[in-house]
């Protein structure tokens, strides 16, 4: 569990970062409720379980996990009160969410890593260049990284926002 010196040692690291423009995120117009940091993480939840299904597409499964990863780093900066929008998002909320994890769960930001120098460019590569780029062994790593990353941010997310389980997981039907 965070503390709350730590999760306003965060607080100031995004903060900093989007200041000096290392990191290009936007306020929202308004804040984000709860619920509305819960939902992008049910999204995630949802790629993550729709990724770890058997099929013959490995570049497809590929796709469902790095989507669940975003999703859940976009949760993360969302709880810390900014948003991810326009070209190059992606790399935007993966290096927001290193950050704000390098500070409060320090081993889980080398998954935001992961996921920003590994499956990024694998990703890109299966879905615009070569479908068999992707092989069902990264599938297996992948699964492993976005499972780690999802959770890690769920436990996160639920503490810091007072989140049950059922609020933040997907629902199968």
């Amino acid at each position: 569990m965070t503390t709350p010196d730590r999760r306003r040692e965060a607080q100031q690291v995004i903060d900093r970062l989007v200041a000096s423009d290392r990191v290009k995120l936007h306020k929202p117009p308004l804040p984000r409720h709860p619920k509305e940091v819960a939902a992008a993480l049910v999204a995630a939840d949802g790629y993550l379980a729709e990724g770890s299904k058997a099929s013959y597409f490995p570049a497809a499964q590929f796709g469902n996990l790095y989507t669940a990863c975003i999703d859940a780093a976009n949760s993360l900066v969302e709880a810390y009160g900014y948003v991810s929008r326009g070209d190059g998002g992606h790399e935007q909320v993966l290096l927001a969410a290193g950050a704000l994890l390098s500070v409060v769960d320090p081993p889980a930001a080398r998954h935001a890593a992961e996921v920003r120098n590994w499956m990024r460019p694998l990703r890109h590569a299966g879905t615009y260049e070569n479908l068999s780029a992707v092989t069902p062994d990264d599938v297996d790593r992948a699964r492993q990284i976005a499972d780690a990353l999802v959770t890690t941010i769920r436990d996160e997310i639920r503490d810091a926002l007072g989140l049950s389980l059922e609020e933040t997981t997907w629902q199968p039907g």
